[in-house]
This record gives C-alpha cells, sequence and structure tokens, in this order.
C-alpha cells in the first residue's frame, strides 16, 4: 500500500458536456469520460463517478483529493455539484481543490476572450487573463470576433467564432495541490431576480 501513488479525481459539469477524470500525482490522467449531465446532475452525477472508479478499481478511500469546478454556472448546477463533493469529502476525508472557470481558462492558457454562457441570453465575458474580473452581459452586446469557451455558445453573429477551451490534461498539469480546503462553496454566476446591467461588451 505504501508503493501506490495518490490518485486524485477531476470533475467539470459547467462544460457541455460534462467531464470527469481520474489523474495520479504526476498529473497523468489514467481515464475520463465525457457524458450528457448539464441539468442533470443530481440523476448523473454519483452514478457517473462511481462507474469511473469502478471501471479503474479505485475506491473513494483511494482518492487523496478532489478538483471540481465551482462556477461560475447556474445555481442549481453548481449547488449539486458543491454539495456532492462535500459530502464525499466529509465521508471519506478527502481534500477538495476548487476551481473556477476563470481558472480553468487561465490554466490551459485559452486565447481571450473567454465567454461562458448562463441564460440563453446571457453570458460571463472576460477581456482579460485575471480568473475573478468578468462581466454578467447578453449575447447581443457582444461585439464581433472569436471567443473560447467551456460549451457550444449561439452567438448568432455571422462574423463570430467559438473555439473550445477543453484542454483538460493542460488544466490538470497545472492545478495547484498544495492548498486544500475543507469545503467547497459554489461560485453563482447571477442571484436570483438580478438585475442586469446595459453595459456593452468592448474590447
Amino acid at each position: 500500500m505504501s508503493n501506490m501513488k495518490h490518485m486524485y479525481l477531476f470533475v467539470d459539469t459547467i462544460s457541455n458536456p460534462c467531464y470527469l477524470a481520474v489523474f495520479d500525482e504526476s498529473r497523468t490522467i489514467i481515464d475520463g469520460l465525457f457524458w450528457e449531465g448539464q441539468r442533470k446532475e443530481f440523476d448523473t452525477l454519483i452514478e457517473t463517478i462511481d462507474a469511473l472508479l469502478k471501471k479503474n478499481n479505485i475506491s473513494y478511500k483511494q482518492l487523496s483529493g478532489i478538483c471540481s469546478i465551482t462556477g461560475p454556472g447556474s445555481f442549481t448546477g453548481t449547488r449539486v455539484t458543491t454539495l456532492v463533493m462535500n459530502a464525499i469529502a466529509y465521508a471519506f476525508e478527502t481534500r477538495l481543490y476548487p476551481l473556477s472557470v476563470g481558472d480553468f481558462f487561465h490554466l490551459q492558457k485559452s486565447p481571450l476572450p473567454w465567454i461562458t454562457p448562463i441564460t440563453k441570453k446571457e453570458v460571463l465575458l472576460w477581456t482579460e487573463d485575471e480568473p475573478n474580473n468578468y462581466i454578467l452581459t447578453e449575447l447581443s452586446w457582444l461585439e464581433d470576433g472569436e471567443y473560447s469557451s467551456v460549451t457550444t455558445v449561439d452567438l448568432n453573429m455571422p462574423k463570430s467564432t467559438i473555439r473550445k477551451a477543453k484542454n483538460y490534461a493542460a488544466v490538470i498539469a497545472w492545478i495547484t495541490l498544495d492548498h486544500p480546503v475543507i469545503r467547497m462553496q459554489s461560485i453563482y454566476a447571477k442571484e436570483p431576480n438580478i438585475t442586469l446591467k446595459a453595459q456593452h461588451a468592448i474590447f
């Protein structure tokens, strides 16, 4: 047992499709899978984690840590994911390493600007490489251009394109595992009944 490698779980329910991976202490991805879990986190997240761990003969007790994207995202999706990660950590004394969507873009060096959809008409927008510096804006206010995104976005702008930010190997290679937290906190994109400020996105 002393020679067993430290194994970690990576969880991304912000992107579409969602993604899970098991990686070791050398940051090598042992196995990973995509699944259609958005808006179905409550029904599919635990069973999908169970299946991935079972396939690789890894128990929850053998996990040295869990890295999870905690938002900003939808209220329900981020809340369910965070609750599940905290429950696993409590039951098995597993270390937790939260990542924000901004961290996810930053670690894989995604070209700016970055966007992630919040509703059919709203996105979060980053115009500089600062993970916590973003604005909530409407799709119709975006300028023509090329955007990095964690998922498909219907820009409805002929002169604009989306580049997928899905380099999980790069993200996992650069995750900091020095400062675990006791509990993960969800990062919500917007509070209920928030009033969208009329800001035109210019960069």
